[in-house]
């Protein structure tokens, strides 16, 4: 950056992380001096480590940034407990920062402004959930109302079977009274007929 004489804005550490706790800190003090020296140009220092940030002092013209809590870290996950206790050291390095020089103010901007879209990311993602939650009880009020359905109509299926077999055995038993009727009729027709 010493030998380009355009005034340039240039990120410091793409794909890495210069405050990472794998960089040695006189690395670290190394860099920063050649962004003093470079005065000229805007830096801009992203990390996802702000617990570092406090160890060093920053020239005017490098601007300093704490990335929102990601989904994914080392290929793995992060629940939202994670990313929360990812927020919350973010927010207390805040707290802890002098934002008396113009240097220490863009950093404390910078972290005011990734707190507040990690939190509305987490406040979407608390959102979705809500939704998926009650999409699934939606389902499942449906389920069960479905089944409430069918139990009825076996209920009713049931109850007619039995309605049926009810009615049967009457008119078994009333066919069998009246045939019994019969039976004692016809004798006493045939022996008044008999007695004429």
């Amino acid at each position: 950056p010493v030998k380009l004489s355009k005034p340039s804005r240039i990120f410091l550490d793409s794909m890495s992380d210069l405050m990472g706790a794998w960089i040695p800190e006189e690395q670290v003090r190394q860099v920063l001096e050649v962004c003093r020296t470079a005065h000229w140009h805007q830096f801009q220092l992203l990390t996802k480590d702000p617990g570092r940030l406090q160890k060093f002092e920053f020239p005017d013209n490098v601007w300093v940034g704490v990335s929102s809590p990601p989904a994914f870290m080392n290929g793995n996950s992060m629940s939202l407990s994670q990313q929360e206790q990812m927020l919350v050291k973010s927010l207390r390095v805040l707290a802890g920062i002098d934002v008396s020089s113009h240097a220490t103010a863009s950093l404390a901007l910078t972290q005011v402004d990734d707190a507040l879209l990690t939190l509305q990311l987490g406040m979407q993602n608390t959102g979705e959930l809500i939704m998926r939650f009650q999409a699934n009880k939606m389902s499942k009020q449906a389920q069960i109302i479905g089944v409430e359905a069918v139990r009825s109509r076996v209920e009713d299926l049931d109850f007619a079977e039995e309605q049926m077999r009810m009615s049967r055995i009457r008119l078994v038993q009333q066919l069998g009274f009246t045939s019994m009727q019969k039976a004692i009729v016809a004798p006493q027709q045939v022996l008044s007929l008999i007695a004429q």
